[in-house]
């Protein structure tokens, strides 16, 4: 499933880990993103994009983690599967994007020849 990096958060002096919702159920929390001094934790916004998982911990002080996939820097996914089907999707997305956008262009010239009387 996609999931958007707000739902991850950082703890204050805790560099190095990502933690769930559910691993912050009871820290405080900041009420806005620019009052982030005032909480225990706060909302990521993004990450920088790299190919590897990260670790995703759903409690605080355990060892035990799971991995999410990123795509760009702010979604990420559950799986690699999830993952790779969403860029097959996304880049055919794209392609057909750009087609619509070559359509639309020439639609355009076309309009604008009738108009000038180059062509019927």
């Amino acid at each position: 499933m996609m999931h958007d990096f707000t739902e991850l958060f950082k703890i204050v002096g805790d560099k190095s880990h990502i933690y769930s919702e559910k691993a912050v159920q009871f820290v405080n929390r900041p009420k806005k993103m620019r009052d982030r001094k005032n909480g225990n934790c706060y909302n990521l916004d993004f990450r920088v994009a790299t190919n590897k998982p990260f670790r995703i911990y759903d409690e605080i002080g355990s060892d035990k983690f799971r991995y999410g996939y990123q795509y760009g820097e702010r979604l990420w996914f559950d799986s690699l599967e999830e993952l790779e089907q969403f860029r097959v999707e996304e880049k055919e997305r794209m392609r057909i994007a750009k087609i619509e956008k070559a359509k639309a262009e020439i639609a355009r010239n076309l309009q604008i020849l009738r108009e000038m009387g180059e062509i019927e």
